[in-house]
């Protein structure tokens, strides 16, 4: 009698019916909420970073929350310094602007053998120098005056540092006299940025100089990347423009770069040249050369130090 009643019934009112019904709509949740975990863990770079307990999730997300969060990624930079940075997007951005903040976001780029990066300005009043410097050590604060600070990478209580440094004169030779005078750096938004110790495989060689046979600025990369090479180093020409990139971006407001300086020959802030001897910033580095007397005859010479290199910064 049962059977025949179930067997009359509508196919909607049959238990196998809503058996089956039921097992769709829960496989239908359960998958919808794999989806979002995945998601979740995808929007988390890095959460799970012990690699006990299985290391990553899924990577792929991580240049969509990079996208998300406006943190460049490095060309080398692996995915777990990556997500790193991504989980610690707040501090960075709220050292944006800050001289700190541009020195660590410059650096974090060039990951994972970065080295260390300097930024130097003058004065508008006079041509003193103004120094900081980001390494695996801390960061270091120097001026012309001997009140400099160093902040320790362990975060331990600032030390002052008394080291007179360099003064930093760039350009002031090209500048006529009361305007504001031929010893002043006229222009007190500039910054320029040194990459010093060790430089990483991008730039750690002279590429070759002009007509000598080797340079290949324009060509394509020889390892095979579609990327095309600069001139007078090893560094593409993405490699360059994703460090003017992160630099324009964390400047302080008004402020320009003038140059990037890769110093194969380490600039020692605290070296006194002697006038017009061109081994550091004497007024005469706005152009590669200078036109002097030499006994009566008027030749181009050399104006800046030859065995670094000097890209174009945000100017």
């Amino acid at each position: 009698m049962i059977e025949e009643f179930l067997r009359d019934l509508p196919g909607w009112m049959r238990p196998d019916h809503w058996q089956k019904l039921m097992r769709a709509i829960f496989g239908y949740i359960i998958q919808k909420v794999g989806y979002i975990r995945a998601a979740r863990l995808a929007a988390m770079p890095g959460q799970i970073d012990d690699a006990t307990l299985g290391g990553f999730p899924n990577t792929d997300a991580l240049s969509e929350v990079g996208r998300d969060r406006k943190i460049r990624r490095g060309k080398l930079e692996t995915d777990w310094d990556y997500a790193a940075r991504l989980r610690d997007w707040h501090a960075a951005w709220r050292l944006a602007g800050t001289y700190t903040g541009l020195l660590m976001g410059i650096r974090a780029m060039m990951t994972p053998s970065p080295p260390s990066v300097t930024i130097v300005r003058g004065n508008q009043t006079n041509v003193k120098g103004y120094w900081w410097t980001l390494d695996d050590t801390g960061v270091r604060y120097q001026n012309s005056d001997g009140n400099g600070v160093f902040w320790p990478a362990d975060g331990s209580d600032p030390e002052p540092d008394a080291t007179v440094v360099r003064e930093w004169d760039w350009d002031s030779n090209y500048w006529p006299s009361g305007f504001p005078g031929p010893t002043v750096n006229p222009d007190p938004s500039r910054l320029w940025v040194i990459f010093g110790g060790t430089l990483p495989p991008e730039i750690d060689q002279i590429e070759g100089n002009w007509g000598d046979g080797l340079s290949v600025y324009g060509e394509t990369d020889p390892t095979g990347a579609s990327d095309k090479m600069s001139i007078g180093t090893t560094a593409t020409r993405s490699y360059v423009e994703s460090i003017r990139s992160i630099a324009k971006e964390l400047s302080p407001g008004g402020v320009l770069i003038d140059h990037i300086i890769l110093a194969y020959e380490a600039i020692d802030n605290t070296e006194v040249a002697a006038p017009g001897s061109g081994t550091l910033p004497d007024g005469w580095w706005k152009w590669h050369g200078k036109i002097i007397d030499d006994g009566g005859t008027w030749r181009r010479v050399r104006a800046r130090t030859a065995a670094n290199r000097y890209w174009k910064g945000t100017v």
